[in-house]
């Protein structure tokens, strides 16, 4: 803006509509500036609210997460457990089992020894029964 002159200076009512117009229109920024930071600030607590929110959600899912790793841990703990008591259970029965299978072995070996020892019995019973009924 350019101000026409005056005898000494400027047109004082010039200069005055001018400071006036300068001052409304600073006077409506600044309004329009703490608008905006009162909008800003409201927005700041509710981005505030929601961090917080947003933070407890996150302990209680990260709670969450340590409850199922550790129960994890935990299953595969007793997965192990049960799987070594399995595995001593098998060896004992197979222990057993080899146990009686060593028993009927020899009690089969026995009656094997029986048997033969019954034959030759009996074979020589029926060759002197031949002999005693054969003519000679």
């Amino acid at each position: 803006m350019q101000f026409s002159r005056k005898l000494w200076g400027y047109r004082q009512d010039q200069v005055d509509n001018y400071i006036n117009k300068m001052n409304v229109e600073y006077e409506k920024k600044a309004q329009s500036l703490q608008l905006e930071i009162n909008n800003m600030m409201k927005v700041n607590e509710q981005l505030k609210d929601e961090i917080s929110s947003l933070q407890a959600e996150l302990i209680k899912y990260q709670k969450a997460e340590k409850a199922v790793a550790e129960a994890f841990i935990q299953a595969q703990l007793k997965a192990i457990t049960i799987e070594e008591d399995a595995r001593s259970v098998v060896a004992e029965m197979e222990n057993e089992v080899l146990q009686k299978m060593e028993s009927k072995k020899r009690e089969l070996d026995e009656l094997q020894s029986l048997y033969s020892q019954a034959k030759t019995e009996f074979e020589e019973i029926i060759v002197k029964y031949r002999l005693l009924i054969e003519p000679s």
